[in-house]
């Protein structure tokens, strides 16, 4: 800081009683007023546009695992969720259409489970559900047990 010719200075008086506080940015004299003049962004700056693009299609099971949960929020949502999904993306996403059938048929099997063990199979379905969502975030295969195939 002692040697004024070799970096840019900025002197600024905040308070009459402050004077002379003296910021060193350690540029060349002259680096800060050339930056100032060179516009803010051009188009080189600018990191290069990609087209959209589709979400990955090892995501499209995550999403139909984690719409089970609205079963939460609103009576059969945990069917309700998934199906639209596969109905939706079936025909576009061919792995929805494969996945979409295995999770609609387990939601639709458990929920019968559930009815007819008086609710007991209710927690056997959170863990379960909550284990599917874990290996469907992890990209690992995951058979759902004890599903009745309703859709072929």
């Amino acid at each position: 800081m002692g040697d004024r010719g070799k970096g840019s200075h900025l002197e600024l008086s905040c308070n009459p009683r402050v004077t002379n506080i003296k910021i060193s940015l350690g540029l060349p004299v002259g680096s800060v007023t050339n930056a100032l003049e060179k516009p803010f962004m051009n188009s080189d700056s600018l990191p290069p546009q990609t087209p959209y693009s589709a979400p990955d299609t090892n995501n499209w099971r995550l999403y139909l695992e984690l719409l089970a949960l609205t079963g939460f929020v609103f009576p059969f949502g945990q069917i309700l969720g998934p199906l639209v999904l596969w109905l939706v993306k079936k025909d576009t996403v061919s792995q929805v259409n494969e996945e979409g059938k295995k999770v609609v048929n387990y939601h639709i099997s458990w929920t019968i489970w559930g009815v007819l063990t008086c609710g007991l199979g209710f927690l056997a379905w959170i863990v379960i559900t909550l284990i599917s969502i874990i290996k469907a975030a992890n990209n690992q295969p995951f058979k759902h047990p004890w599903t009745i195939a309703f859709l072929k």
